[in-house]
């Protein structure tokens, strides 16, 4: 076929409704003829265990596709099912049952290419099954057995009412090429789902800007919205994208068929094309689509609580949502936005061309869709390139989500349970499949019949069912730079896929633990998150609520969604001050009891409840729960000591003076009465009860706020925070106030901190906000620092005693010189358990930063750290790999933290015992020479001859060229050689008093060197010509000069260059050194060791070993390079040797 005829088959196959003929042809071109064996006529009843869920099936064929694998060709009849997570499980189920034989032996494959459809054909769903066989190694790394993995499931949305675009263009390639042979690899390329993403960001972007520049333009020029947008602190960029977001929230909502339902119907009957329709003027007729459509149905339709949900403007039913998305920022009855309609056109013509699921993958389910996960992406691609370097913005891949939330939960139920820590990792990393294995297990129960097979629980995890269920339950979970909130949603799903996994085995008539209602629970105990943008709050509170919709199954009602306007909040994480006023004080956090003796025996009732848990476990076992347990008594007995000798507390505020002891009962009230409305503001649905709730909650925060302002004594600081009053954002967070039911509780604080914070370099802040940061006292502060090195601190204070902290942030800190006080951070107040390094491996798709992922305890340090270096891509395996590879190591030095693997790691050990830190040979390393301007100090040879040839005289040209040097810069030096182009006009600090007897110094010069001198001037007219595009401050004004602005900068050790010396590049892939016999000068993108044995030291730094040992002590630059600065040199331990031996080297050197 040509491109033309393909696209049309293609077309034809996927955009109608299912048809076992049709279905037959698309498989038969797709193979090229090649012939199907053990195939079908009839469809067939699957085992009565599928029944609920499988009408029936055909199976058209087994091919047999090269590297020998077998694909399948089947067709599969569903039967109505009322859970959606069952219906997946279930087909899932029965595919794998198919390839693996048990249906019939003559079917066992690799993978199957499946077309689901349900009794209305019209939407189908086609479907690429894979499973893949891991072997099972013994003790002496022989494989002894192999096991099936769970199935892997592909899929696209196809039929009538689906687009067809992404399907069309991936398959047309196949059915074009008449000679191709079918492949696994080829499928699954088709089946790809980042592919699909990226191309949809790419038009995503082009919509947002277009849709800016109309929106900016209506601004300018329209005084009415001006002035709206400057009374309501509304940004164009911000409206923009909240703006998009609210168009592909709606495309979500009618993806579900909720969006234009007639009158008498049920929710999910709606048209898959209701927006689409409403532009084309089907339902009602329009003048400007966002002033006569968008708006009514945003802020009439969607936002209030119409009877029956139906809105007479549309004459359909319209779900009444909650949650804050569709709430009017501005008054949109009377300002008339009128944002041209071919706008719209083009975002709906980009749009309608993409299938879009509500349902965000899963390790074992992909969609090849765009779901809500994208808009995390968007979110991160949309930023301006400078925002992006001020926000430090990055998004994280899946894979690190999963890793990174699976770890925390682990290290959580390890530190509260006794279970073994491997039953624990099994649990969480194979939810997906102990899920489908138990439903299974439930599903037979249900219908009688008999199953033996194992559910895959480990036994410790089905005697602690109930007792892991309440721990999950109970989490506490923060992000403190939540972005998009892929970490939140993340573990979101982690926490409902385990405690799914554990329903059968609690309570299995309790029909309340469906997916909705696990993960609505979820959000309200135990997600927190805060962002400096609020569009990213926005984004983040966006996903929550689609992962809500994608699990509303109920035909007939339509839950509103929560507020979560006090679970993810705008404002900077990192200050809790403002102006250097702090703005809580903990002391409110402090209970107020009448009496010592009512305090000390609630301690009382608690010891003995602690000491009889204690007690029932296994005497002498040192169990994570019994440790805990341990500290809980040790810290309630200090306690008690305390109480009894000191006053109650109630007479020690009395002491205090009489105006802090009110202050603190009126903010103590205010704080119980704050938590109280926060908690009745989560599920409230009326609009004037919310308003009224969001009034009071404001009311409140702000008059504790400016209790502790005022106190302060500033009348100016509480007139500015009055400004902040109604604003989005906060340029400080209250971590105890905005979240205190966190900090009020017994042990307080967060049992797991996540994310992946900015990086952002503080010496380029501004100056008021680094000195904010200054002011905080945060011990990881340095100026030369990144604020991610804050955030590590600030997750330490927010968690609790043995709570964790994981996150992924670049590594730097783990060898650069301002990580020091971030590395002797983690050896005095943390316990490291996990320590990643992905040491050059790409992890971003947006940004060449390398990265490590850290994971301590808030306890004291055991030198005890897991470390594992990643030197390969892992992805998909991330978790098995390092736990493969992990190593422990003891760090217990604030010097570079630095690791490797396996044999390396012992060859390393041996080396470092031999040798001694360069740093106490007798040797120096310094840097190159700064010339402050190297336009006018290092030339090229065509110049240095120009310059020679204009001097005035024969003993001027002499003179001149003892100036005028032979440099190396740092691209020029090779491994045992240079490629010297460069020289250097070399005038030293004191040159010129040196010799000019009395003379004017700047007339000397002009004198005696006239034609450097002119050379000097050239430069500089030219610099006046083009100051307004370079930052510069030119030759005569620079910092790095000597007496005069013609010299060089003062160097102590300016006679190093004439010596023998070695010589290498200060930033570089391969590591060349050089050992240079001729003088050479180099600039500062260069190092020079001079000293004692050299050639014996530049033998050893040549050579593939220490190249091997070493090359990872240097910090990573981008994919391949390295950063060879002095301070990571001087610790390099090399083995020292006599003079006679380095004469031997000599000789060969």
């Amino acid at each position: 076929m040509n491109k033309k005829e393909a696209e049309k088959f293609v077309t034809e196959t996927f955009q109608n409704s299912y048809d076992d003929d049709r279905y037959l042809r698309f498989i038969k071109e797709l193979l090229n003829g090649e012939r199907l064996q053990y195939g079908s006529l009839d469809y067939k009843h699957p085992p009565s265990s599928y029944k609920d869920y499988i009408s029936e099936y055909r199976i058209f064929g087994l091919y047999h596709a090269p590297h020998s694998k077998r694909i399948l060709f089947v067709a599969v009849k569903l039967s109505k099912s009322k859970s959606l997570d069952r219906a997946r499980v279930m087909q899932r189920n029965f595919a794998a049952e198919i390839l693996r034989g048990k249906i019939s032996k003559a079917y066992n494959a690799n993978a199957a290419l499946i077309a689901f459809y349900g009794d209305e054909k019209e939407d189908w769903r086609l479907s690429f099954v894979t499973l893949d066989t891991e072997l099972v190694c013994g003790d002496r790394g022989l494989c002894v057995s192999e096991t099936l993995s769970p199935a892997k499931r592909f899929s696209y949305l196809v039929g009538v009412h689906e687009p067809c675009h992404t399907c069309m263009k991936r398959f047309c390639p196949l059915i074009e090429d008449e000679k191709n042979q079918l492949t696994v690899d080829q499928l699954l390329d088709v089946f790809h789902v980042e592919k699909v993403s990226d191309e949809f960001f790419k038009e995503y972007k082009k919509c947002y800007l277009h849709l800016t520049r109309s929106l900016q333009d209506v601004v300018d020029h329209d005084i009415a919205v001006k002035t709206e947008f400057e009374n309501k602190n509304l940004v164009v960029a911000d409206f923009t994208k909240k703006l998009l977001g609210q168009i592909v929230f709606l495309y979500f909502l009618q993806k579900k068929g909720w969006l234009g339902v007639k009158r008498d119907e049920n929710w999910g009957s709606g048209p898959k094309d209701f927006m689409q329709q409403l532009f084309q003027k089907k339902i009602v007729p329009y003048d400007n689509f966002f002033d006569d459509i968008l708006e009514p149905l945003f802020y009439e339709a969607l936002a209030r609580k119409n009877d029956y949900d139906y809105y007479s403007r549309f004459n359909v039913r319209i779900p009444f949502l909650n949650g804050g998305l569709f709430e009017a920022e501005y008054d949109w009855v009377h300002t008339n936005i009128v944002i041209e309609n071919s706008v719209f056109e083009k975002i709906f013509e980009t749009f309608d061309r993409y299938n879009f699921t509500v349902k965000e993958d899963e390790p074992l389910e992909k969609e090849v869709a765009v779901d809500p996960e994208m808009l995390g992406k968007v979110f991160e691609r949309l930023l301006e390139e400078d925002a992006r370097k001020s926000n430090g913005a990055v998004y994280t891949p899946r894979f690190i989500v999963h890793y990174i939330c699976q770890q925390s939960l682990i290290e959580y139920l390890e530190r509260h349970t006794d279970i073994p820590r491997n039953d624990i990792e099994f649990f969480i990393q194979k939810g997906d499949e102990l899920y489908a294995k138990t439903l299974q297990k439930v599903i037979d129960a249900e219908s009688g019949r008999e199953n033996k097979s194992a559910d895959g629980l480990p036994e410790s995890i089905v005697s602690h069912a109930l007792e892991i269920d309440t721990l999950l339950r109970d989490i506490k979970i923060a992000d403190p730079a939540v972005g998009s909130g892929a970490f939140p949603v993340g573990m979101m799903n982690e926490i409902v896929k385990a405690r799914t996994a554990l329903t059968p085995r609690l309570n299995r008539g309790d029909e309340s633990r469906t997916a909705y209602n696990l993960k609505r629970q979820t959000i309200e105990n135990s997600i927190y998150g805060v962002d400096l943008d609020p569009s990213a709050v926005d984004i983040s509170k966006l996903r929550f609520w689609l992962s809500l919709i994608v699990d509303e199954v109920n035909p007939k009602e339509i839950r509103p969604l929560p507020n979560l306007d006090h679970k993810i909040v705008a404002g900077n994480s990192l200050l809790e001050s403002f102006q250097g006023i702090k703005l809580f004080d903990d002391e409110i956090l402090s209970p107020e009891l009448d009496s010592a003796a009512e305090e000390v025996a609630e301690i009382d009732n608690e010891l003995k409840r602690l000491r009889e848990e204690r007690d029932a476990l296994l005497w002498g076992t040192e169990s994570a729960r019994s440790l805990w347990l341990t500290d809980e008594i040790n810290r309630l007995e200090n306690r008690k000591a305390r109480i009894l000798k000191d006053e109650p507390q109630k007479q020690i505020l009395q002491t205090l003076s009489p105006v802090k002891v009110e202050r603190f009962k009126t903010s103590r009230k205010g704080l119980k009465k704050y938590r109280i409305l926060q908690n009745q503001f989560f599920n409230e649905q009326d609009k004037e009860k919310k308003a009224e709730l969001r009034k009071e909650i404001e009311r409140q925060e702000w008059e504790i706020i400016l209790s502790e302002a005022e106190n302060s004594g500033n009348p100016k600081i509480v007139k500015e925070l009055e400004t902040l009053k109604g604003k989005k954002g906060k340029p400080f967070f209250l971590w105890k106030l905005y979240f205190s039911e966190v900090f009020t509780r017994e042990n307080p604080g967060f049992d797991c901190v996540i994310g992946n914070p900015p990086y952002v370099q503080i010496e380029g802040m501004n100056n008021a906000i680094k000195e904010s940061y200054a002011n905080e006292n945060y011990s990881t502060f340095t100026k030369k620092g990144d604020i991610y090195c804050l955030f590590y601190e600030l997750g330490n204070r927010l968690i609790r005693n043995h709570g964790t902290l994981c996150f992924i942030t670049s590594n730097k800190w783990m060898r650069a010189g301002y990580g020091k006080k971030l590395r002797n951070f983690f050896i005095q107040n943390v316990n490291p358990l996990l320590l990643v390094d992905f040491s050059g491996q790409s992890v971003f798709d947006e940004a060449t930063v390398d990265v490590n992922i850290l994971l301590f305890e808030k306890a004291q340090n055991q030198l005890q750290t897991a470390a594992c270096l990643i030197k390969e891509d892992c992805r998909d395996n991330l978790s098995e790999y390092i736990q493969q590879k992990q190593t422990v190591k003891s760090f217990n030095t604030d010097e570079s933290w630095v690791l490797v693997s396996g044999m390396m790691a012992n060859i390393k050990q041996k080396v470092e015992e031999a040798g001694v830190p360069l740093k106490d040979w007798d040797v120096s390393i310094n840097y190159g020479i700064k010339t402050g301007y190297n336009d006018a100090f290092i030339i090229s040879k065509e110049k240095r001859d120009e310059i020679l040839s204009s001097c005035l005289t024969e003993e001027e040209r002499e003179r001149t060229a003892e100036l005028i040097r032979p440099i190396l810069r740092g691209k020029d030096i090779k491994k045992y050689g240079c490629a010297h182009s460069r020289y250097l006009i070399t005038i030293p600090c004191g040159f010129t008093n040196s010799l000019r007897e009395g003379m004017d110094p700047e007339t000397y010069i002009k004198s005696t060197y006239s034609a450097i001198y002119s050379h000097f001037m050239k430069v500089h007219d030219e610099y006046l010509v083009k100051q307004s595009k370079k930052k510069s401050k030119g030759l005569l004004n620079r910092d790095d000069m000597g007496e005069y602005w013609w010299e060089l900068r003062s160097c102590a050790y300016m006679e190093d260059f004439s010596k023998q010396k070695i010589m290498y590049p200060n930033m570089t892939s391969y590591l060349p050194f050089y050992l240079d016999t001729c003088a050479y000068m180099q600039n500062d993108k260069s190092f020079m060791i001079t000293g004692k044995h050299l050639s014996y030291l530049i033998a050893f730094l040549n050579s593939s070993l220490f190249k091997y040992c070493f090359i990872d002590n240097f910090p990573s630059l981008g994919e391949k390079g390295r950063e060879l600065r002095k301070i990571f040199f001087d610790k390099i331990p090399v083995k020292q040797v006599d003079d006679k031996t380095d004469e031997l080297f000599g000789k060969y050197i």
